[in-house]
């Protein structure tokens, strides 16, 4: 288990959890369809939270070969994005497309990120 990549990996779910936020902020009506807004946000950030946390344990995970293992990483997190956005993004009143777009690429960056600090030095 690599824990300097678990490390990075949270963190960086929490920064593109803040990002989610703000993007989700501005598709929220203001008509009041959520009964409290700010949990709704909170779970989205909180969503993101967990997908940095589970793409820092899945780091030896190999999908596609690759000479820098890059993108085999960024479709890995786009994977894992995906899987927990529709945990997320299914229990809403709405199906919201843009959270799952943002859960593939959010995912890609966070597992390219990590894995390119956390690479083994050759």
């Amino acid at each position: 288990m690599n824990w300097k990549r678990i490390l990075l990996s949270i963190p960086l779910g929490m920064i593109m959890g803040i990002i989610c936020i703000i993007g989700l902020s501005q598709r929220i009506p203001a008509s009041g369809v959520y009964p409290s807004i700010s949990v709704y946000l909170w779970g989205a950030w909180y969503e993101r939270v967990v997908m940095g946390l589970l793409i820092g344990f899945v780091g030896d995970l190999v999908i596609i070969k690759s000479k820098r293992n890059l993108l085999n990483s960024f479709i890995r997190g786009a994977i894992f994005g995906l899987i927990t956005s529709v945990g997320y993004g299914f229990f809403q009143q709405f199906i919201d497309l843009p959270f799952f777009f943002a859960g593939l690429v959010f995912g890609g960056t966070i597992d390219v990120i990590a894995t390119y600090f956390t690479r083994k030095k050759e």
